[in-house]
């Protein structure tokens, strides 16, 4: 670790810091104390040209006054680039720490930064919407400064701009040096047009809905050398380069994509290779299963076939919206892909995608992000006076509780699965405030579900949860109904 400094116990007054980060000194942490409830106000800025800083705030839950692997992160800020991180959280009387790390760093290895920290014990009684990067709309001088998960210590790195892979497993079998060209759609790699950026966007958008019950960061970010390689069993940081481009020739006409199994895991930085050209001519949906298909294999999974088929290729059931396939088999004509263990008919692989996962690559499920019983249901956020709520289920047992009160009792409420490839069928329950269940939206041959009802006026309970379709034969079950959700409407 590098810096630890207790600033004592906060009051109204600002206090800055100004620090470095370098090779052996990878963390700064400030240990801090607030004596009532309040909002702590952290901003992290000047950080140094071309780096990023990962910013975040743990909660000492053990009050042992110590930072360590027991407190609990209540809060994250990344950015990318040299942006500002900003961190606003409404904090109950404790210790917290805040710490920041490098993400990645320039060429001397070095992210300075200056810290400013203020609290205040003025608060809300209306929850603000804070919206995922997920969500956010498409930004093309961003498009390769994305991660969904940016505070996790494992990424997943899409890679379009071109690559020369050197001295891995790959070069051994197939030569001392792979040049793979950038992403192209239109016959100029040179640069990338305005149509390819947004592709690029929309594939890093379905491949972090695949990922994001999971710890994991889907990034196409550059990341640092040590980001990708797992150089010890001490090492806390590392992931897979997914190298997107080209048609694979060095390897084999045709071909969609390769992966070494378990190579998630190496010391090396050996990558997973996407041969776009060969997945409909580089496509959104096609790139986009190819890339969730082979970091899958990376990470330890085999193929989901049937009897006749090495590759299932799915199933429908009357309805493209809920047309199902494995990840791990062929998705390309089905909208809805999702990680299984052999539950459909005739399924030739049994194994537990998600066990395998969270099980033996250094990560685990992201943490839950809201309460899995009314009595430790979230307040509903709001925007401009009209319900704007994210939420992701990260397991197949999470079920996410809301609450809200409504003057008028006229309810309306879209809940709706993630906008690009959709994991999570999704169920939602509406409740009175003794817990009745009220009315419950499930529309067969859709993912989402609505509300548009007229009530007495009081306080009202959502609860999301995860859902399967039908029979084995035409549908799917709840295991792999998993991913992000928004809410929004209006609740009187």
């Amino acid at each position: 670790m590098g810096t630890f400094e207790d600033l004592g116990t906060f009051t109204s007054n600002l206090i800055s810091r100004n620090r470095d980060l370098r090779i052996l000194d990878r963390t700064d942490v400030f240990k801090l104390s607030i004596s009532n409830n309040g909002q702590i106000n952290l901003n992290l800025y000047n950080i140094s040209a071309g780096d990023h800083a990962n910013f975040r705030l743990y909660r000492d839950t053990n009050n042992n006054g110590i930072f360590d692997f027991i407190d609990q992160k209540v809060a994250s800020y990344f950015q990318g680039g040299n942006a500002n991180n900003v961190i606003n959280y409404s904090a109950t009387n404790g210790t917290y720490s805040a710490q920041v790390r490098p993400y990645a760093s320039g060429s001397n290895d070095i992210v300075s930064d200056d810290l400013e920290l203020s609290e205040s014990t003025s608060t809300t009684g209306i929850t603000a919407t804070t919206k995922p990067n997920t969500y956010q709309p498409l930004s093309p001088n961003q498009v390769f400064s994305l991660n969904s998960n940016p505070d996790a210590d494992h990424i997943i790195y899409l890679d379009f701009d071109g690559d020369t892979t050197t001295n891995t497993l790959w070069n051994q079998n197939f030569g001392s040096s792979i040049v793979t060209p950038a992403y192209d759609t239109d016959g100029n790699t040179s640069n990338f047009s305005t149509a390819e950026t947004e592709t690029i966007w929309r594939i890093w958008q379905r491949v972090a809905e695949d990922f994001s019950p999971f710890d994991v960061n889907v990034t196409t970010a550059q990341p640092s050398d040590h980001q990708l390689k797992k150089t010890s069993d001490s090492d806390s940081q590392w992931g897979i380069r997914v190298v997107i481009g080209g048609d694979g020739s060095w390897y084999q006409q045709g071909i969609g994509g390769l992966a070494y199994m378990d190579s998630f895991n190496w010391g090396t930085d050996t990558p997973v290779f996407i041969f776009s050209e060969n997945r409909a001519g580089g496509s959104e949906k096609a790139v986009a299963e190819a890339i969730s298909h082979e970091v899958g294999h990376s990470l330890g999974l085999t193929h989901d076939g049937n009897l006749t088929n090495h590759y299932y290729s799915g199933h429908d059931n009357g309805s493209v919206e809920t047309g199902w396939a494995p990840i791990m088999g062929e998705g390309n004509d089905r909208n809805l892909t999702q990680w299984n263990k052999g539950e459909y008919t005739g399924a030739s692989n049994q194994e537990d995608d998600l066990d395998i996962i969270t099980g033996q690559n250094g990560f685990g499920y992201r943490l839950d992000d809201y309460g899995n019983s009314q009595i430790a249901a979230a307040a509903l956020s709001f925007n401009d006076g009209q319900v704007e709520t994210y939420g992701i289920i990260e397991q197949n047992n999470d079920i996410d509780w809301f609450q809200f009160n409504s003057t008028t009792g006229n309810i309306a409420l879209d809940i709706k699965a993630f906008e690009r490839g959709a994991n999570l069928d999704i169920l939602a329950r509406l409740y009175n405030a003794s817990g009745q269940l009220i009315s419950l939206s499930n529309p067969i041959g859709s993912l989402s579900a609505s509300f548009n009802v007229n009530l007495n006026p009081g306080q009202y309970y959502l609860s999301i949860d995860g859902t399967g379709l039908g029979n084995l034969a035409t549908g799917y079950t709840d295991y792999g109904s998993l991913g992000q959700y928004s809410i929004t409407g209006t609740v009187g």
